[in-house]
């Protein structure tokens, strides 16, 4: 049988499940309108990739726009040669997948000197894959600087964007690598794609500060640049409506306090109601009410503990027990500190680190945990 609930990796296609009004304001503002940039935020597993890919699927099917997808997270190890690298790489692919000389282009940005010279003595090979090189080989000889390799990899897309009279769009998810990098850098970004006609760009993160760094202040790189979406989990509506849609196809019934359960364990994320809903469905139960739902969702705390324990190794001690605080129902910085027995002034910096780094959000008249899968493990575990 064709899994119903999608595990591990984007859900795109006839699984994707929602978003339709963020893939309209994106397709509308790239694609129509010819804006030159978006930055799309969201905490971890709330489906950013989910939505990239699918924006790429569509907007590459409808032939409007020619989009180049890079996860910068998978590039090991990451450097910012082979950022540009990798950009320019993938634009050729995008705009001439048929190109000649491939495995020499290949070749040449390995660092062989006999395949850059058969490119620059061949005449079909175009000025902006000979540009680029040409810059390569510089570097090697400490004769130019990574600024200029952004600037020829950011120009291949423009140009190719011209050339194929298509809206070039050149996607890059978990950005807050980059971001992390020298400043410079980012304005290095804008000087080239505030000049951009044919081509625009995505970024997107997870964190708070990223953003906040990147677009909202007047004295950041992206300010009045890109457009900004903070993607968000479901609301119930949807959350009820996506598990409902997927036990029809299954043959079975959901009681409708059960589906406001599932929204209610879950806070709505997309990745964590499919995770949920497949828990469901292993136990194979003749009805599904709270209860099946509640013991698939122990199941899930238990199956979940690799991730987060890989999550509380991105956070310091300090962070790690407020974090452990606020999951068992402290909400105020003084609860919290307390608890601990540390000053009121330490545990609201280790809150705002929290915040910056996308795990906690203000709440009410205190704080709480973005994710409520987090949230309840660490109460059962700590």
């Amino acid at each position: 049988m064709y899994p119903i609930f999608q595990l591990g990796g984007p859900v795109t296609g006839k699984d994707f499940y929602g978003r339709e009004g963020v893939l309209r304001s994106l397709q509308r503002d790239l694609v129509d309108k010819g804006m030159r940039g978006y930055v799309i935020y969201g905490a971890r597993r709330i489906g950013k990739t989910s939505l990239l890919m699918e924006f790429k699927q569509r907007i590459t099917a409808n032939k409007k726009a020619t989009c180049i997808y890079i996860d910068v997270s998978s590039i090991h190890p990451f450097t910012l040669e082979r950022l540009y690298d990798t950009m320019f790489i993938e634009s050729l692919k995008a705009f001439r997948p048929k190109l000649d000389m491939w495995d020499g282009v290949k070749s040449a940005l390995a660092g062989s000197a006999t395949a850059f010279s058969e490119i620059l003595k061949n005449a079909s090979i175009d000025i902006v894959v000979k540009d680029y090189l040409t810059i390569k080989f510089r570097l090697k000889e400490r004769k130019a600087d990574l600024q200029e390799l952004l600037k020829n990899a950011l120009t291949a897309v423009e140009k190719y964007s011209e050339r194929s009279k298509t809206r070039g769009i050149i996607i890059l998810d978990e950005f807050q690598l980059i971001e992390k990098m020298e400043p410079k850098t980012l304005w290095a970004f804008r000087a080239h794609i505030q000049n951009w006609k044919h081509a625009a760009m995505i970024v997107a993160g997870s964190e708070v500060s990223f953003v906040e760094e990147l677009t909202i202040n007047k004295t950041a790189p992206f300010y009045m640049l890109f457009k900004i979406e903070n993607l968000k989990p479901f609301d119930k509506k949807t959350s009820e409506n996506m598990i409902l849609d997927k036990f029809k196809k299954l043959g079975m019934h959901i009681e409708q306090n059960a589906l406001e359960k599932c929204h209610d364990l879950t806070g709505g994320y997309p990745f964590y109601l499919q995770w949920l809903g497949d828990a469901i469905y292993d136990q194979k139960p003749k009805k599904i009410g709270i209860a099946e739902v509640v013991l698939a969702f122990r199941a899930l705390l238990k199956e979940s503990e690799v991730i987060f324990y890989s999550e509380l190794e991105r956070i310091s001690e300090g962070e790690k027990s407020v974090l452990i605080e606020l999951a068992k129902g402290r909400k105020r910085i003084t609860e919290v500190a307390k608890r601990l027995e540390k000053p009121d002034s330490t545990v609201a910096k280790f809150v705002e680190r929290l915040i910056a780094k996308g795990y906690v959000i203000r709440y009410e008249n205190g704080y709480k945990l973005v994710d409520n899968l987090l949230a309840g493990w660490l109460a059962l575990t700590y």
